[in-house]
């Protein structure tokens, strides 16, 4: 059984889409307290770290359990900050100040609350079985059909390219809000999250607030 299982959840404060989400009030809480308190809720996660630039939503995290070890830089917390930086940045920050090595880590963003805590636990499990696998992340199948599309060849306009019904299942990379992957991966190679070899399919299409927007 994987032992080390971290939960990181990045969260910065400049949101220019809609300013504070990650700590506006959703269902009664905080919007990054549901994803806290679901990665606490886990039976396979051990630890739950956010990553974030404020100071006020590190308050906020710290209220419901989180852990704050530190705070991002600003450098990483910007618009077109790629997840690859905040990883590598709290990896490196746990290794060299605590020592603390986990042997998966979990991204779970709080702009996509909506999750089944037994599918974390499921996802984590899955990874631990395929030695093979980097890295494993959710999808959820898309609401609109990719493939009933117009051809736009000028010999043929108007040409239907498939009917939905015989079109291969699409799913949304992204939609269900989780990432797990091999600590490795990670912090020496760089993991490019497209080149994930395990999905696993969330239990609606739910998308986040803002998914376009950096966390």
């Amino acid at each position: 059984m994987t032992e080390r299982v971290l939960a990181l959840i990045p969260a910065r404060g400049g949101s220019k889409g809609i300013p504070g989400k990650n700590i506006m009030t959703i269902g009664g809480k905080p919007l990054i307290a549901h994803t806290i308190l679901q990665a606490q809720a886990s039976q396979r996660i051990n630890r739950v770290i956010v990553s974030t630039d404020d100071e006020q939503i590190a308050a906020v995290s710290r209220e419901w359990g989180a852990e704050l070890p530190f705070i991002r830089p600003a450098e990483f917390a910007q618009d077109l900050s790629p997840d690859i930086d905040v990883f590598r940045h709290a990896l490196n920050w746990l290794r060299e100040h605590e020592g603390y090595v986990p042997d998966l880590v979990v991204h779970l963003r709080p702009t996509g609350p909506v999750r089944r805590i037994v599918l974390i636990d499921q996802a984590i499990g899955e990874l631990a079985a395929h030695p093979e696998a980097d890295a494993l992340r959710s999808v959820a199948r898309r609401l609109e059909g990719a493939f009933t599309l117009v051809a736009v060849d000028k010999d043929a306009p108007g040409t239907l390219v498939a009917a939905r019904r015989n079109s291969p299942l699409v799913v949304g990379v992204g939609e269900g809000e989780m990432f797990v992957a091999d600590i490795t991966e990670v912090v020496v190679t760089g993991l490019d999250p497209g080149a994930t070899k395990l999905v696993i399919e969330s239990w609606t299409p739910a998308r986040g607030l803002r998914r376009d927007e950096r966390t």
